[in-house]
């Protein structure tokens, strides 16, 4: 990408006009802004310092040769030739930008970083992908239960950025990260809950792994099964899944369909992901795995319903709290506010915007007006 090119995507990607960042520089027309981007010409050292203070990007971005980062999403099992596919990226990239940027102007900082967790070298089989998983449900701290805290944990503490989007079904799950913007996970609101929990924890291995599989070339179906057996093992932890099983048995020695259904459930995971589990912790023959899957498919009409879980919001609270935070310290203008939440699905009206900025600007102790 040229320096006009740049100019250009990063104008756009926090959507301010030519007019509104000539005035922003004091330039009387926007007509040297449309010469930066066409190429014609290029911004002084001290207006490119400006315009990288505007976009929030570094001058180096700007001056140094970088790829387009819709072209660096990883997708879980997307179809190439999806005509939405690209802008589920360009949607998805702009968030995680949106999202950086009020953490930039609010100046908020996670407590830790996704990248002390990364693995230094791509696992060389699908049993050092399972350590993987181990290692981090252990440093973190996760529980018996991994699927109930797994987002809230790595939102908080790591600044994991999940957004969920009513993708199609050519189009599952997807991940990027970058130095600058952080960890950002894109997840389908139309999926159930379980699917979800997997969905992240998959996504959460090529974050883990993301610098590691790029120096070793890692692509493709390789890295799918590992985080496949990463997303299992971290969602039913060995420990945990052998202490369910072990109470589940009856006085034969074994576990009924019911039994194996309401370990499903606690682990809040699907009954194929349980299945091939419980093959690796248990040492099951392939067969007889598929087998058990084939079952609780088949008797799930029987089986006690599960709560599939509300469609989630397509902000994290995160998000909007940080939305919120901007426009209370005046950062951020009413109608930026207004567009960074424009997918929610009861956005505060303008007139709403107007009165909780105006009631916190006459007395900042009245915060619970934007809450």
């Amino acid at each position: 990408m040229t320096i006009g090119e740049k100019l250009q995507d990063a104008r756009k990607r926090v959507r301010f006009s030519q007019q509104e960042i000539a005035q922003k520089l004091g330039l009387s027309s926007a007509s040297a802004v449309c010469d930066w981007e066409a190429d014609v010409r290029v911004p002084t050292v001290s207006q490119l310092q400006k315009l990288s203070t505007i976009f929030k990007r570094s001058v180096s971005y700007f001056l140094e040769q970088s790829v387009d980062p819709a072209a660096a999403v990883l997708w879980r099992k997307t179809n190439q030739k999806d005509p939405l596919r690209t802008e589920f990226e360009a949607k998805f990239i702009q968030l995680a930008r949106q999202y950086r940027t009020l953490e930039v102007w609010t100046n908020a900082k996670p407590t830790g970083s996704i990248a002390e967790l990364m693995a230094k070298e791509f696992p060389r089989d699908s049993d050092e992908a399972e350590e993987l998983a181990e290692t981090i449900w252990r440093v973190i701290g996760l529980g018996d239960r991994p699927g109930e805290s797994l987002l809230r944990i790595f939102e908080e503490m790591y600044g994991l950025k999940v957004f969920h989007l009513d993708l199609t079904s050519e189009c599952s799950s997807a991940s990027y990260y970058d130095d600058e913007i952080g960890p950002a996970v894109l997840l389908s609101r139309k999926n159930i809950r379980w699917r979800r929990n997997y969905d992240l924890a998959h996504e959460l291995f090529h974050l883990l792994t993301w610098k590691a599989a790029q120096s070793a070339g890692i692509t493709g179906d390789r890295a799918e099964q590992y985080a496949d057996k990463f997303a299992e093992a971290l969602l039913m932890p060995a420990p945990a899944l052998k202490q369910s099983a072990l109470k589940e048995r009856n006085d034969k020695g074994s576990i009924t369909i019911q039994g194996i259904e309401y370990i499903a459930r606690q682990f809040d995971v699907s009954y194929e992901a349980l299945g091939w589990r419980l093959k690796t912790v248990f040492h099951i023959e392939p067969e007889v795995a598929k087998a058990l899957i084939k079952q609780l498919k088949e008797m799930s009409s029987i089986l006690p319903k599960r709560d599939r879980g509300d469609p989630p919001r397509v902000y994290p609270t995160r998000y909007i709290a940080l939305a919120k935070d901007a426009l209370r310290s005046g950062e951020i203008a009413t109608h930026r506010f207004t567009e960074y939440l424009e997918l929610m699905e009861d956005p505060p009206s303008p007139k709403e915007v107007e009165e909780s900025a105006s009631v916190y600007a006459s007395d900042p102790t009245k915060i619970a007006a934007l809450s």
